[in-house]
């Protein structure tokens, strides 16, 4: 029970009240906990890709063994509270709609579980969801960039543009001098 007591732990956390029988519902827990695990999250579950993109079986019968416990929110387990805001900014950015989950949860698989590169990622997620819209998918991709802690190539960046406003600052205020 402890990792899909986790798992109910976060549901509670997010206000979320799923019908196990209700397949947008199981689709919204598989990708949830999936971009969780992307996060360091640690739930203990693998997930492999499909057409909906990243699913684990485990979770599935984890969550009809225990459907009851998961349609009521019922679980001793508490999250940490960096846990927590990580679970409260998921909620925030994804506003659990299952088209941008989708998306995140498939982008994060190609980019971080089979290490390509952003461009091969987005290349594999249109090809795998030629259903959804070339806009969705960008805004999707984007929500999954505000989800990701900025790496080494986009902290250097940000340090320059931040040089460079720096420095137009200083140019700026000596002209008051």
């Amino acid at each position: 029970m402890d990792k899909i007591g986790k798992v109910i732990s976060i549901l509670k956390k997010l206000d979320y009240h799923p019908k196990i029988d209700s397949f947008k519902d199981r689709l919204v827990i598989q990708k949830t906990v999936s971009i969780l695990e992307s996060l360091d999250i640690k739930l203990g579950y693998e997930f492999s890709i499909h057409l909906r993109g990243p699913y684990c079986r485990e979770l599935t019968e984890d969550i009809y063994e225990n459907k009851t416990n998961v349609e009521n929110l019922r679980t001793n387990f508490d999250l940490s509270a960096k846990e927590e805001i990580g679970v409260m900014k998921y909620k925030e950015v994804t506003e659990l709609d299952p088209d941008y989950l989708e998306i995140i949860s498939t982008y994060f698989h190609y980019l971080l579980k089979e290490v390509k590169n952003e461009d091969d990622s987005i290349r594999s997620l249109k090809a795998l969801k030629p259903h959804l819209s070339d806009s969705k998918i960008a805004v999707g991709i984007s929500k999954s960039k505000e989800l990701l802690p900025p790496n080494g190539k986009q902290i250097d960046e940000m340090k320059k543009e931040f040089d460079e406003w720096d420095k137009a600052t200083v140019t700026d205020l000596s002209k008051w001098d």
